[in-house]
């Protein structure tokens, strides 16, 4: 015998003694047998921070792979009178019960141990990555009791209670020769409240929920119903009449996640579904995009909401047609403000599972990385076809705007036109020119100018009106000059018209202005400051026909620089020209 034998039956002899001493098994191999501290372990498994919500619909996934068409959730609790009202007290009972093919006695044993690797699941199956019956019956309930019936079986029942476990030490279930099948419990297979076949299905019964956070039973039937659980997670079995799932008797109706069905929604890719098998021929996937305007059509937002809109920006991502993840772009774009309604809606079943690595909670994906890049392309076509109907919606929008401020204008307006009486007229001015003109006298004109009030004199009776022309199909386009000026008039009616031409498509009247939501004292306000540079603009008009060294590009480049940034003003040429 060598050295290193006689080392190993040393150890063999010293370590069967310590075996004996404290009763630890091995197996069959020499492995020693660590099973867990069940008072403290079954405690820690409770802890997983998986909600009540989540548990509640992972518990219907087993219900839908089991081939239910109906299921029936039930939560009841206590109320304390407290003066004159009811206060909710606790949650006591919370039921699932479903008409699906039920399980024999060996298949609702090991769905109720932990890890069991018994079931078998299909590309339809949505529970493969479920937290599983007993962890979601544990991170609610202390007590938990499932009766189960196959077709042409007998009822089942095992109790899975957490106090039991702590007491024997070992991870033990209750069997019906302990805890006796009830004749109520009887009585719920067969029942349309709980279990609508005599025949077939399971019934999940859950009581002392010490985890659940909410003490209002009716409070947590009206979250289930509401559009971001229930309604949102199984809406595409419930559409399509897979399914139907009760909540206290009332029914859950699908909810358009991307408002796919809204007339207002504007759907991007053609049909219900997009089949994609470029990525991967053998293993295609669906998809859809839709876009939702803003509340507004302005992009700088505002308060009142103008238009319906399902959910926000985001990937709505479906597994065997169960949504997992919703309400974030997964980084495939950067979220922003005008796109708030735009919705990628993905399609997959288990078999693509590896392109998206969800996790046993089933709120969790992160996309592979060539599957990400694919999708980030997809995504980058979608959002610039998106981008073009936000902004012909949005401007087609503003442009009937245009007829409800006429009047305001006429309103902000009607405060000044008193202080613009009596327009003097302006003597013949004599210009003096250099070079081959020297000394020779211009052709002379005769009309009148506006001047400012503290240098008008008494000759002359004109008034003034002033005109708002917005939204002109002039061609200017978004990056043209946002306003132009015309100066008119008229001699028999002795009136001048300045008539102030707003160009619709550039973005700072759009945003600024053009907004439903802007409140009056701001269209005030601009109208007043747009009447100022006007008046501006047209008295301008008379240093460049003095030939002093100004010219129409130097008044064009002022009012074009102030189209992008108001604070060009000071650095433009035509203000230095003025200055020196």
């Amino acid at each position: 015998m060598s050295e290193a034998q006689k080392e190993i039956a040393e150890a063999e002899e010293r370590l069967s003694g310590i075996y004996e001493q404290h009763g630890i098994q091995v197996d069959a191999s020499g492995n020693v047998i660590a099973p867990p501290n069940w008072k403290k372990y079954i405690e820690s498994m409770r802890e997983l921070g998986i909600s009540a919500y989540a548990a509640t619909k992972d518990l219907l996934d087993n219900s839908i792979d089991a081939a239910a068409s109906k299921m029936n959730i039930w939560t009841k609790g206590t109320k304390d009178k407290s003066g004159r009202a009811y206060v909710a007290t606790g949650v006591t009972d919370i039921i699932i019960a479903d008409n699906g093919c039920g399980m024999d006695w060996r298949t609702l044993y090991d769905a109720l141990t932990l890890a069991s690797d018994c079931q078998e699941y299909t590309q339809a199956s949505k529970g493969i990555f479920g937290v599983g019956l007993d962890h979601a019956t544990i991170s609610m309930a202390r007590n938990t009791t499932v009766l189960s019936k196959a077709e042409g079986g007998t009822i089942q029942k095992l109790v899975l209670d957490i106090d039991e476990i702590q007491k024997s030490g070992k991870f033990v279930l209750i069997p019906e020769t302990i805890c006796p099948i009830t004749e109520e419990e009887r009585a719920m297979f067969g029942n349309p409240d709980y279990v609508d076949s005599k025949y077939h299905g399971t019934i999940v019964h859950m009581r002392e929920l010490d985890l659940l956070k909410t003490k209002d039973a009716s409070w947590m039937a009206k979250q289930l119903l509401s559009e971001s659980h229930l309604p949102r997670t199984f809406r595409m079995g419930l559409s399509d009449n897979v399914f139907e799932i009760n909540v206290n008797g009332e029914a859950v109706e699908p909810y358009d996640a991307d408002g796919w069905d809204l007339p207002e929604t504007n759907r991007l890719t053609p049909g219900q579904w997009v089949t994609d098998s470029i990525f991967d021929s053998e293993n295609p996937f669906q998809y859809r995009f839709s876009l939702q305007l803003p509340k507004t059509c302005g992009k700088s937002g505002g308060s009142s909401a103008k238009r319906a809109r399902n959910g926000k920006q985001g990937v709505n991502v479906l597994r065997a047609d169960r949504e997992i993840k919703f309400g974030t772009t997964l980084g495939l774009w950067q979220a922003s403000t005008n796109f708030v309604g735009f919705q990628f809606s993905i399609r997959l079943n288990p078999s693509h599972d590896d392109w998206i690595g969800t996790n046993t909670k089933k709120d969790g994906v992160n996309l592979r990385e060539d599957f990400f890049k694919y999708l980030k392309k997809l995504v980058s076509k979608y959002k610039t076809e998106a981008g073009k109907l936000l902004k012909e919606q949005a401007s087609a929008e503003a442009k009937p705007e245009i007829a409800n401020v006429q009047a305001e204008v006429a309103e902000a307006m009607s405060d000044i036109s008193h202080k613009l009486q009596g327009v003097p007229e302006i003597p013949k001015r004599v210009y003096n020119r250099t070079g081959d003109h020297a000394g020779k006298q211009s052709q002379s004109k005769n009309y009148p100018r506006p001047v400012p009030p503290h240098l008008r004199t008494q000759q002359g009776d004109y008034s003034w009106e002033y005109i708002l022309v917005q939204g002109v199909e002039n061609g200017w386009g978004p990056n043209g000059p946002w306003f132009d000026v015309d100066l008119a008039l008229e001699e028999e009616t002795r009136r001048w018209k300045y008539t102030v031409y707003l160009n619709a498509d550039h973005p700072w009247i759009e945003n600024q202005y053009a907004d439903p939501d802007k409140i009056s004292e701001e269209k005030h306000s601009f109208l007043m400051w747009v009447n100022s540079l006007a008046i501006f603009k047209s008295s301008l008009k008379e240093l460049i026909d003095s030939g002093d060294g100004f010219d129409e590009s130097d008044l064009n480049e002022l009012f074009q620089e102030q189209s992008y940034n108001l604070k060009q003003f000071e650095s433009s040429t035509l203000l230095k020209k003025l200055k020196g």
